[in-house]
């Protein structure tokens, strides 16, 4: 922490992107990023200790609702491209504008979300989830959870924001709240200690929505009182200005339909899985949850590549732009096989923190082997499709993705529905995913078409 008080964010502006700053800038989004999945991680953790049925609802309804976040994801992402972009330009009025009109945009997708969501949840639920037992848990978390659209949005602004001008310090105080309060009260809540009602999963998602909000709150504070206002031309409250939202959309909206489906495919996989039994999914649950944590590095140093790679371009040094594949790879990939080796040394007792039924501990030791091979393919993916889409060529970025999602959905379905394989040889979709999307990234990287793209 003190490294990051005292870390000298003019060097960004300079674009002196040393591996020390990647570093130090990425440090606080991972944290921010664990802190988004901890919710998830302590909800499984929880659910593991009062049943199958549980387990498998809560990873039906966390994904249900991620689906959904990913729209405020990918706004967030066009909305930083273009934060950096000004950023880099030296325009850093234009910064806050840009927030004060992401902030509108997020505002009004969250309500939209929301009220489609509660409206259709019964007969989505109805549609999708064979097991009795699984949809009503699954409708029982949702009721509450579906509340932590508007917050989780408008983090998610504010986050586009500080990663944009590579300011990422309050991401690590918005992650220790978010945290903290989300564990304490998922204990409280779920099993009703020290008095409290007990909720079980209802609680879970009580306690994700009240962390998320508490969160926000901690957002607005720091920024009123801790950032130059005047400098960034924050708090000054005008009218929707159309043609900056419009660019925002143009930006963004390639990217919130990418971002979207992606998650949609995902969450047919998991449909796919409920199918098998509720012991296959509640095994995936576990796996999910761990696959997360794993990538979460992966994902910080991809939010610092797409900030980079805009502010590069910005500054006029398209020339640098292909050498920050390699300099994020080292030090990314290192701390991905570090951490996948430790947990493959401890599987048994990781698993044990999500459940402590021995059977599914049994089940889910070869599932876990399959998704730690594969975050090494996942990490030279994800840094090289982040480059890419750190230049604004956001249509491009939509097209690779989605083409790479049609061999997705199409191996799931095969492996599962026709030939019926077991389901450590079904995780293997992972692999097919990564390969091919560091691959299709890196050749129209040396295409050189992205450098026509403008912001």
């Amino acid at each position: 922490m003190y490294i990051c008080k005292n870390f000298n964010y003019s060097s960004v502006l300079n674009l002196s992107i040393s591996k020390k700053t990647i570093l130090l800038v990425a440090l606080p989004i991972i944290l921010e990023s664990l802190a988004q999945n901890i919710l998830n991680f302590t909800d499984t953790a929880f659910m593991g200790r009062i049943g199958e049925i549980n387990l498998g609802a809560a990873a039906i309804g966390s994904l249900f609702y991620f689906v959904f976040i990913m729209i405020a994801f990918g706004l967030g992402v066009g909305a930083q491209i273009i934060i950096a972009r000004r950023y880099g330009e030296g325009n850093l009025k234009m910064t806050g504008k840009t927030l004060l009109q992401i902030q509108y945009l997020m505002l009004f997708f969250a309500i939209i979300v929301f009220s489609v969501s509660r409206f259709f949840l019964p007969e989505v639920l109805n549609s999708i989830v064979s097991s009795d037992a699984v949809r009503e848990k699954a409708f029982e978390y949702l009721s509450f959870r579906l509340y932590g659209f508007i917050p989780a949005f408008l983090n998610a602004s504010f986050r586009s924001f500080y990663v944009g001008i590579a300011r990422t310090r309050v991401i690590t105080y918005t992650t220790i709240i978010m945290t903290t309060v989300n564990i304490i009260l998922n204990y409280l809540l779920i099993f009703g200690a020290y008095g409290f009602p007990e909720l079980g999963i209802a609680g879970a998602a009580i306690a994700s929505v009240i962390s998320e909000t508490c969160a926000l709150l901690y957002f607005f504070l720091y920024t009123r009182f801790k950032v130059d206002n005047k400098k960034y031309n924050l708090f000054r409250l005008t009218r929707p200005n159309f043609p900056l939202i419009k660019r925002i959309l143009k930006i963004a909206s390639p990217l919130m339909l990418q971002h979207f489906i992606s998650l949609a495919c995902w969450f047919s996989f998991f449909l796919l899985i409920e199918k098998m039994g509720e012991t296959e999914l509640a095994v995936s649950n576990i796996i999910r949850s761990l696959y997360i944590l794993i990538c979460l590095p992966i994902w910080g140093f991809s939010a610092v590549t797409n900030t980079f790679v805009s502010q590069l371009i910005g500054k006029g040094k398209t020339d640098q732009v292909m050498k920050m594949i390699p300099k994020v790879l080292s030090i990314c990939m290192p701390i991905t096989l570090a951490l996948s080796s430790l947990l493959a040394f401890f599987a048994r007792p990781v698993l044990h923190v999500l459940t402590n039924d021995p059977m599914l501990i049994e089940q889910a030791l070869p599932v876990f082997y399959v998704i730690l091979g594969a975050t090494p393919f996942f990490a030279l993916g994800v840094i090289t499709f982040s480059v890419l889409t750190g230049t604004g060529k956001t249509v491009a970025v939509m097209i690779i993705e989605l083409s790479i999602l049609v061999v997705y959905v199409a191996y799931i379905w095969i492996v599962i529905k026709e030939l019926h394989w077991s389901l450590p040889a079904t995780w293997t979709v992972e692999y097919v995913y990564a390969i091919l999307l560091g691959i299709v990234s890196f050749i129209y990287m040396k295409s050189g078409k992205w450098k026509k793209a403008s912001v």
